[in-house]
Parts: C-alpha cells; structure tokens; sequence
C-alpha cells in the first residue's frame, strides 16, 4: 500500500494508491494517468512512478494514442 498526499481546499490529505487500485484503473478500465490523477489530485508523473514501483508496465506512446482515439 502506498500513501499518496494530495490537497484538498488547500488542506493536505492521504489517499492510498494500491496495485490492485492502478491494475483496476489503468489496465482493465484502460484511463489514462491524467485521469487517474485528475480524479487523486496528484500529478500524472505520480501516477506513472506508482505504476514503475508496483512493476505494472506503462503503455508507449503509440499505444496511448490509439487508446485515445478510439470511439
């Protein structure tokens, strides 16, 4: 379990980012990490180090634009 700090209302909070957490938000539900942080209130290089650390292997570039793109 990681701890992640984030402001609310200028007010610091912890939110918890799990593996099952990223697994669930970034490979089965396909978000991206702007999303995923927009929703934490953290920044999406945060997101991407918890998904390095939890060994869950970020999409190319290439990858993330087609999933973009789709309708």
């Amino acid at each position: 379990m990681v701890r992640w700090r984030a402001q609310v209302m200028g007010r610091p909070i912890s939110i918890q980012v799990t593996k099952e957490f990223l697994e669930t938000e970034y490979l089965q539900k396909e978000r991206s990490t702007t999303d995923i942080a927009k929703d934490l209130g953290c920044s999406d290089s945060a997101i991407s180090y918890h998904l390095k650390k939890h060994g869950i292997k970020a999409r190319t570039r290439s990858e993330a634009t087609k999933l973009h793109w789709q309708t």
